[in-house]
């Protein structure tokens, strides 16, 4: 069981270069309903206190973030508070799952912890919160209580909602992922409240954020990854809360999406592909610069840069060229864009012409008790990322349609969509649907993929009714594949995959119509048919931008020459070829922060600040300047 990397994402697990200086302690928490919650203190090893805090709370080992101490609080000035939710580890109480951390009437445990901090004589009042996946998803909850001291959060790879994004989207149970979860956070008790509420209903409104978006009042920095089980969720929460948040979040949101998974956070390898090297990225380096700006007042320029930055995918042999493997920018998301067609054929062709014939269609047969496979995607547990589905394109109870080979480059970026004319001859099946980029080897490399169970196919996307099938009947589907952003290269194929099964991620189906019922052993065979005529044209819809964005390449970065940093006697310079950010810190030998000698935008040129008076010792300057840094060390004598 493959548990091991998924808990190292999720935790995130940082490393320190320099010595520990920094003092902790550790406290039980009083929530408002009298439960107490394990909390450990980091605070710096310097006497300017108070200090602002980044906040991270947890159902994780407290253990496990010990070393993120090293760059929050003693590289850089902040305290560190780490909690344990409801129910972990020491923290009393029972494990809810998330459903304590938002804004019930009893129980708001962020928004509590958020205030108790804010109470304690180190905390300036500045609370952001940080962290990743079950770290990420009870910064959306928290926001949802908007706390009174909560200044900003950076939330990486979570979900917003917890029925539409994580345990049923497209309305089918995510198998794999949440039972494996679950178990291994000894909660698989909370299996039977999925298991009595399978559409969304009251009980999961007190854990949706869309039915509060103008309660956040704060800025989100919305960290995702094309191949991530969350990825809709960040983007969701991205561009409903830029438009529609309360005050102080409308407006203030930013996002970035780049080409990993739930395991490859910041990498440039996710499943079988290996992007060029600028598909990784530093999300400590940005997750202090957010906080800096917002809990320091740092002018480092974060909030004048576009709002969106992501990475557009490709054929990774290409390398970085204007429309593949290159990060781009733009002001908002989704991008504006037109909507590509291309029709689902009889004969298995994809084409950019509808459909003219008066009757076609294909049958295949789905039999629950030999479902199609899960091979690579968006997933937790499972194998993740873009993997060759040559394997599973094969296997009974699928069908595939194949374009000709592409003359010319095709940008997609925004949401992919299949619209499928489909009958079955049972109350009920699922539709699931794979895209994917069909390289000139014959690899069937998987982009993404959706799943709808077709008893909601008229109460979708919110999945709150079920209107069980007639068989036999024609019905339009819309199968949501999720977002990405890839140029499918010139040379190459697009392929489209129908099936009703995708396992293990998904629950099986079982054809008859029964209420829901997690491995239900009453199965049905279902013949399911998905047309291809005149007057029920299936198709997949794909995003193309309207608008070129802006590109963010290496070559237009400013670099900085060798010599660019000096010291004579007790003047400091500095020298930039263009106009810019720039920043000069100095440190003492064992790596913690003295003095800011500048921080702000500069023109080009050379300017000169004076050191500080300082004990004898030996110290280190850091000048920072676009997404280049220099070191220059001395040593002061008295």
């Amino acid at each position: 069981m493959r548990f091991g990397k998924f808990f190292a994402v999720s935790v995130l697990v940082l490393s320190s270069t320099v010595l520990s200086a920094y003092s902790k302690a550790t406290h039980m928490v009083e929530m408002r309903d009298g439960i107490k919650l394990a909390t450990d203190v980091y605070l710096p090893d310097t006497d300017d206190s108070p200090w602002p805090t980044v906040l991270i709370r947890t159902p994780y080992s407290l253990g496990s973030y010990a070393s993120a101490a090293g760059v929050f609080t003693d590289e850089n000035g902040y305290t560190l508070v780490v909690q344990n939710t409801r129910g972990r580890y020491d923290s009393e109480g029972i494990d809810s799952v998330f459903m304590d951390d938002a804004w019930g009437e009893v129980k708001r445990d962020g928004c509590d912890c958020v205030e108790w901090v804010a109470e304690q004589s180190w905390c300036d009042g500045k609370i952001g919160t940080w962290g990743a996946s079950a770290d990420g998803i009870t910064q959306y909850m928290m926001a949802g209580a908007a706390p009174p001291h909560l200044v900003c959060q950076f939330v990486m790879v979570a979900v917003p909602s917890l029925y539409h994004y994580a345990v049923f989207p497209g309305g089918e149970f995510r198998k794999f992922d949440i039972e494996m979860w679950l178990f291994a956070q000894q909660a698989s008790y909370m299996l039977s409240l999925f298991d009595e509420h399978p559409r969304y209903d009251t009980a999961w409104e007190r854990i949706n954020l869309a039915e509060r978006w103008d309660s956040v009042v704060v800025p989100i920095y919305h960290f995702a990854g094309w191949y991530d089980l969350f990825l809709e969720g960040n983007l969701g929460a991205y561009s409903n809360l830029q438009a529609g948040g309360g005050e102080g979040a409308r407006g203030n949101q930013k996002l970035l999406v780049g080409p990993w998974t739930h395991g490859t956070l910041g990498d440039n390898d996710p499943g079988d592909l290996l992007y060029p090297s600028n598909a990784s990225f530093d999300y400590m380096e940005e997750s202090l610069r957010w906080f800096d700006y917002w809990l320091k007042g740092a002018k480092n320029g974060i909030m004048v840069e576009p709002c969106v930055k992501y990475y557009q995918m490709g054929d990774p042999a290409s390398g970085v060229t204007e429309v593949e493997n290159t990060w781009l920018e733009a002001d908002t998301w989704p991008l504006p864009s037109e909507e590509f067609y291309l029709y689902l054929y009889k004969d298995g062709s994809l084409d950019s012409v509808p459909p003219q014939v008066e009757s076609a269609n294909r049958r295949y047969d789905y039999d629950p008790r030999i479902p199609v496979h899960t091979v690579g995607g968006r997933n937790l547990v499972l194998d993740a990322g873009p993997m060759d589905q040559r394997g599973i394109e094969v296997m009974p109870g699928i069908i595939t349609y194949t374009s000709e080979e592409l003359a010319e480059p095709l940008v997609v970026a925004g949401k992919i969509t299949a619209h499928l004319w489909a009958s079955s001859d049972r109350t009920d099946t699922d539709w699931s649907v794979r895209i994917t980029d069909v390289y000139p080897d014959g690899r069937s490399m998987l982009v993404g993929d959706g799943i709808l169970r077709a008893r909601y196919h008229s109460s979708a996307p919110l999945f709150d009714s079920e209107e069980l099938l007639i068989p036999d009947s024609i019905y339009e589907f819309e199968v949501d594949l999720w977002s990405s952003a890839i140029t499918f290269a010139e040379g190459h194929r697009i392929r489209v995959a129908v099936a009703s099964s995708n396992y293990r991620r998904f629950e099986p189906n079982p054809n008859t119509g029964a209420a829901f019922k997690r491995d239900d052993e009453e199965t049905l065979i279902a013949e399911n048919r998905i047309y291809s005529e005149a007057g029920h044209p299936s198709y997949i819809s794909l995003p193309l931008p309207v608008e070129e964005p802006s590109a963010i390449t290496e070559d237009t970065k400013p670099a900085l020459a060798p010599d660019a940093l000096k010291i004579l006697d007790r003047t400091v310079s500095f020298s930039t070829s263009q106009s810019g950010y720039a920043s000069l810190e100095l440190f003492d030998a064992c790596g913690r922060k003295v003095a800011i000698l500048h921080e702000g935008l500069v023109v080009s040129g050379t300017h000169a600040v004076t050191l500080p008076v300082l004990h004898s010792g030996v110290y280190f300057l850091r000048f920072e300047f676009g997404n280049s840094s220099l070191t220059a060390k001395f040593v002061e004598v008295y």
